[in-house]
């Protein structure tokens, strides 16, 4: 009922107001391929998709599955047509440069319990090159604890109150770059206890913020950390 009265709202009216921070501002080109992309799901079609993975153009061809938005953006939940890799895929659509739609069709039978079961590995939704599940568990300062354990982060999320105040957030997902992210968003204020792993992850990248800084080094592609995630 909350999201339906949000979404309902009137944002341009004088009591309510939106400031699309981080909302993808979509060319005509990028809302076509949202109605092709749309199509093909619908008719299980396969798509020709030439889209950007890091700075490198790729094209490939894909059975597109589902459209998810998330954090502000459109994403396309795909897999390579024809390949030995059935992995599911996440493509940003402000990533893509052309879709076109192909006189194939792809075989989608009992495939919506493993998209959700895929789904619901994932810390948000960008791919992990770990997919293993980690318990996760976060120790979470008292005024940051107040704030985050009112909202939903993962469906296998608990928060519980400690006797300093503090809260430690436990969950079961992958370790991706949007986990390692997230927790880096908020800064000494949430501290990884478990795993090991992903407590390695947060070190390292902070390792290098703090040499990039005090060198006076250029900042890097996430293509060059993709082995820390």
């Amino acid at each position: 009922k909350t999201a339906y009265e949000i979404r309902n709202c009137d944002w341009s009216s004088d009591v309510c107001s939106s400031d699309l921070w981080s909302v993808m501002n979509y060319s005509p080109k990028h809302r076509k391929f949202i109605g092709t992309l749309l199509k093909a799901i619908t008719n299980k079609s396969v798509v020709n998709v030439k889209h950007f993975d890091h700075e490198h153009l790729v094209d490939f061809n894909y059975e597109p599955l589902r459209m998810v938005y998330h954090r502000g953006t459109v994403h396309v939940l795909a897999r390579y047509y024809k390949s030995t890799n059935r992995d599911l895929h996440i493509i940003e659509l402000d990533s893509i440069e052309q879709v076109v739609g192909l006189d194939k069709r792809f075989n989608f039978k009992g495939d919506i319990k493993k998209i959700e079961a895929n789904l619901t590995m994932r810390f948000g939704i960008h791919d992990s090159t770990d997919p293993k599940i980690y318990p996760i568990k976060i120790h979470i300062s008292k005024s940051a604890g107040l704030h985050l354990s009112k909202r939903y982060f993962h469906s296998s999320q608990s928060f519980t109150q400690l006797k300093d105040g503090s809260f430690m957030m436990e969950m079961k997902c992958c370790i991706n770059i949007e986990l390692i992210g997230w927790v880096m968003s908020w800064l000494e204020h949430m501290k990884v206890l478990e795993p090991i792993s992903l407590k390695e992850h947060i070190q390292e990248r902070a390792k290098y913020i703090y040499q990039m800084y005090k060198n006076n080094q250029p900042p890097i592609s996430p293509e060059n950390t993709d082995n820390w995630s």
